[in-house]
């Protein structure tokens, strides 16, 4: 049982880099650069929509989920811990087996297990990520190319326009 909580752990931690994964692309240096959408809110702003900040990372879609199962002990072994330590450690095999309905006595081939998940909230370095893309969503005025015909992207935010000066 440890084996497959461990295993389940592995499993979200991969779940989330996977997740971050389709948002960022790498560029030439190795920097990831996160992916972008251009929004026209309206004639005059637009949104520089970062896809990550639309990201809900749940481990599990359901908030609890209980499982019941029968498993039928087939093989059982003891096998020596090499080391320093005396003793060994055991390894057994199970195959699933219908549910045991009887309410007299116990079958001793046959473990009745029952199994809760629940989900977890997402790692906060996710949750902070995903927050600081969030809180840098600022509509941009669209300015028209009036004053330079230069074919640069004149498009900024008043507070670029103040860092300019």
């Amino acid at each position: 049982m440890q084996h497959a909580a461990a295993s389940a752990n592995q499993m979200l931690a991969q779940q989330y880099t996977a997740l971050l994964d389709q948002f960022f692309d790498a560029d030439e240096s190795g920097t990831l650069v996160a992916r972008e959408v251009e929004l026209a809110l309206d004639s005059q702003h637009r949104l520089a929509l970062p896809l990550v900040s639309l990201a809900m990372p749940r481990g599990i879609a359901l908030d609890e989920m209980t499982v019941n199962m029968t498993v039928r002990s087939d093989i059982a072994e003891a096998l020596p811990l090499h080391g320093a330590a005396a003793g060994g450690v055991g390894r057994f095999y199970v195959s699933l087996a219908p549910h045991s309905k009887r309410d007299t006595g116990r079958d001793s081939e046959h473990i009745d297990i029952e199994m809760k998940f629940t989900a977890l909230q997402p790692p906060e370095a996710v949750m902070r990520l995903i927050d600081e893309y969030t809180n840098r969503l600022v509509p941009r005025p669209v300015q028209s190319n009036a004053g330079g015909s230069d074919g640069r992207d004149n498009t900024s935010t008043p507070q670029e326009k103040s860092d300019e000066h």
